[in-house]
């Protein structure tokens, strides 16, 4: 049976899901807290409108109440469209306006400041809110500044999503100057947590440090929910940083982490962590590794590189390589993972083994 965003969420009640360690809130959340603030995040939106297919953008850095706000858009049938909250205002407008947004999501204090996203939000008439961990009643606040098009929106009843209903928006730039809208179901979403759950074969006693934003697939399906599906758990800083990046990891037990070469390079520029923590695998992905880097994180580390390959429209991960004891080799992107994968010429017949030509891949993500 396909899973959703909801059904999706394995790990035990009071075992630990997310660890936020930034000041001054720093919070630790259960998987009890995470489903109950979830549940009344989305009867919040099911309030003032927020129905099936209702585009939510969200402008928020990684936090608690981001992750709360996409799982509860999703949850309410709502399509979540995470955006970068550093885009000048032109590029609001544009993503606001092409996926239509109901509502745009903003952090504390953007409305005040006439933020880049808020102005955006106004010039299309969305709804605008403003989403913050309120510490003193210990929620994730959804403070409606104006609701825009929702306005006289009859309260929506609380809904329950289906495999088949789009959970996320993205864009990827695809082959055209023009950035493309990829729509993604909760079908895609969980196949692609399943292949990767069982790629790492990661179970509830796995923790990630969790580096990527959440507005690419990167982030928000490798860092953050396929560790819900194995009842993991995750440490999220707002953003990355390397003078802080081993010292969270070692204070909370990470025991790996996912990200793009860049950060791996700038970690090796870094001090070595002492003592070293114990890394069940460093994974990289989202632009190719070089074997000199590879070869610098595993003797520094000493824990196995995994270099994989994906893209947006393909919900994330397409291949890995394995495991050890399993072989894997450094300028590679290994094996398909729950994909099909041929290499076709230019008329679609496919080639031989060794052949360049156009990557082809079939799958339920």
């Amino acid at each position: 049976m396909a899973l959703t965003l909801q059904t999706a969420i394995k790990g035990a009640g009071s075992s630990t899901a997310i660890i936020i360690p930034s000041k001054p809130n720093p919070l630790t959340v259960t998987y009890n807290d995470l489903i109950k603030e979830t549940a009344s995040f989305q009867q919040k939106l099911a309030a003032i409108g927020i129905t099936k297919g209702a585009p939510v953008s969200i402008a928020t850095v990684n936090s608690y109440e981001f992750i709360i706000s996409f799982l509860a858009a999703s949850w309410q049938r709502g399509i979540a469209a995470p955006l970068n909250p550093a885009y000048k205002q032109d590029e609001f407008e544009f993503y606001i306006e092409d996926v239509k947004s109901a509502i745009v999501l903003v952090p504390r204090g953007a409305y005040q400041s006439n933020a880049p996203a808020v102005k955006a939000a106004k010039k299309f008439n969305a709804a605008i809110a403003e989403t913050y961990w309120d510490a003193s009643k210990k929620e994730v606040a959804l403070d409606v500044k104006e609701l825009g098009q929702l306005q006289g929106k009859p309260k929506e009843q609380i809904l329950k999503p289906e495999p088949s209903d789009v959970a996320l928006v993205l864009h990827t730039s695809g082959t055209t100057s023009r950035p493309k809208v990829v729509p993604l179901t909760h079908a895609n979403l969980t196949r692609t947590m399943s292949n990767i759950q069982k790629t790492y074969e990661l179970t509830d006693k796995d923790r990630t440090m969790l580096v990527m934003p959440l507005f690419h697939v990167h982030g928000l399906l490798c860092g953050l929910l396929a560790p819900f599906l194995s009842g993991g758990s995750m440490i999220v800083p707002t953003k990355f940083s390397a003078g802080e990046f081993w010292q969270d990891f070692a204070a909370h037990k990470a025991n790996w982490y996912t990200a793009v070469p860049t950060i791996h390079q700038i970690l090796l520029k870094n001090p070595t962590p002492n003592p070293l923590p114990a890394i069940r695998f460093i994974r990289s992905c989202s632009s190719p590794l070089s074997p000199t880097v590879f070869h610098n994180l595993e003797k520094t580390y000493k824990a196995p590189v995994l270099e994989a390959y994906a893209m947006t429209e393909a919900a994330h991960q397409m291949t890995s390589n394995p495991l050890p004891p399993a072989k894997r080799k450094p300028g590679t992107v290994g094996l398909g993972q729950g994909v099909e994968i041929k290499i076709l010429d230019d008329q679609g017949n496919e080639l031989a083994q060794g052949t360049e030509g156009e990557i082809s891949i079939k799958g339920e993500n």
